[in-house]
């Protein structure tokens, strides 16, 4: 049998459920009351148009401080619950008020906690779950020594590219462009003012491009539950093993997207600094205008140890490294997930589409042992709006 307060639990969770789904049935009828009013032509009656838009969006309001006060309840019910059972639940990270977001994702019959953050958030420190100690134990222990975490290399390509949010529940990303076999021009753009003749035209189509979101994913099996009494030893396990696998699968993911719409190509020149001068060019004719190189890391030393002909001194300062060479005024981003170099111009090339990092912890499976589950996903896509943003020495 259910706990007095796990029960209460169950019920506003159930509602909360409920009261989601009105609110997104409520904001498509805004949505649509909002469209149909600035649709209509500026000389018709509006009145009953608009007032329809103001009572759909008073309406989304109303639910939506429902949700709320429900999410409070939810709030105040599991801090109980965490107090009574020796603070089983209770996720804080910076920035973020733990107990409420492990209420709003909180599964009572399955036993699972869930909390979101931001990507990337996790390769920055954060807080621990509850960490205090309970003043009725034998055992407090007297100090803490600090988790010995394994260095990991963070070299990423895919911080240098813009961010789109990616909503809960969002599972494709689509996008009009122009057709790649349109563009072309028939008739006399310049013309005689007083000619009759056919004014020029320009074929140009428009198609819809829809691609799936993928899901990243990584789980951790029976971890010892006393660390969730420790700050470091949990970041340990969450930044230096599961970050990195999720982060490392990221970029390798937005390098073949990028591979698979065929970037434009060249590789003129002898040496790498030379190569990428032509590149540069080359990408510049194509429209782009790139202020990054991404190379792997016996490339960048490559250039970071190059040495002028006749002197043999080194080309650049040593006194810096990798991103701090000044090469054409290209910000140089290095990762072993790079092969050949490649020029990129962010703003023209895409947008990596990314939801919350989502961290689920399981504390019912390993009962018995004393043992956790660990899981950490994230929806995302990096979509390739126009493939000219990127130009592969190759």
């Amino acid at each position: 049998m259910l706990h007095p307060t796990r029960e209460e639990l169950a019920a506003v969770e159930e509602r909360v459920r409920e009261l989601r789904a009105e609110k997104a049935r409520r904001r498509k009828l805004a949505d649509s009351a909002k469209q149909a009013y600035a649709a209509l032509p500026d000389d018709a009656p509006d009145s009953a148009a608009f007032q329809i838009a103001q009572d759909t969006a008073s309406s989304l309001k109303s639910i939506e401080r429902e949700l709320e006060e429900a999410a409070e309840e939810q709030t105040t019910l599991l801090k109980e619950l965490g107090d009574a059972e020796a603070g089983q639940g209770g996720v804080a990270f910076s920035g973020v008020n733990g107990w409420r977001e492990v209420a709003r994702h909180l599964n009572v019959e399955s036993g699972e906690f869930r909390a979101d953050v931001p990507l990337g958030a996790l390769m920055q420190p954060m807080a621990a779950f509850d960490g205090s100690v309970d003043v009725a134990s034998s055992r407090i222990p007297a100090a803490r020594a600090p988790f010995v975490q394994q260095p990991v290399d963070r070299r990423y390509v895919y911080p240098v590219l813009p961010r789109e949010s990616l909503d809960a529940g969002v599972l494709a990303v689509v996008e009009f462009r122009q057709d790649g076999a349109s563009g072309t021009v028939s008739g006399d753009v310049v013309r005689d003012p007083v000619s009759v003749e056919p004014k020029a035209e320009l074929d140009i189509g428009i198609t819809a491009a829809s691609e799936d979101v993928e899901q990243f994913a990584i789980t951790i099996d029976n971890v010892p539950q006393v660390l969730f009494s420790a700050e470091p030893a949990l970041q340990a396990f969450l930044q230096t093993r599961m970050q990195r696998i999720l982060d490392l699968a990221i970029d390798t993911h937005v390098l073949d997207q990028v591979q698979a719409a065929s970037p434009p190509s060249g590789s003129s020149g002898t040496g790498l600094i030379e190569q990428v001068r032509n590149a540069l060019a080359a990408s510049r004719a194509l429209g782009a205008n790139p202020s990054v190189v991404a190379l792997n890391p016996d490339d960048a030393a490559g250039l970071d140890l190059h040495t002028a002909s006749g002197s043999g001194e080194f080309t650049f300062a040593t006194r810096d490294a990798g991103s701090a060479s000044p090469l054409w005024s290209l910000q140089i981003v290095e990762s072993p997930s790079v092969t050949d170099p490649m020029l990129i111009d962010p703003g023209l090339l895409g947008a990596l589409y990314a939801g919350a990092s989502t961290i689920t912890i399981d504390p019912y499976t390993g009962l018995k042992t004393n043992t956790v589950r660990l899981r950490l996903e994230i929806q995302a896509l990096f979509h390739v709006r126009a493939i000219a943003g990127a130009f592969q020495i190759a």
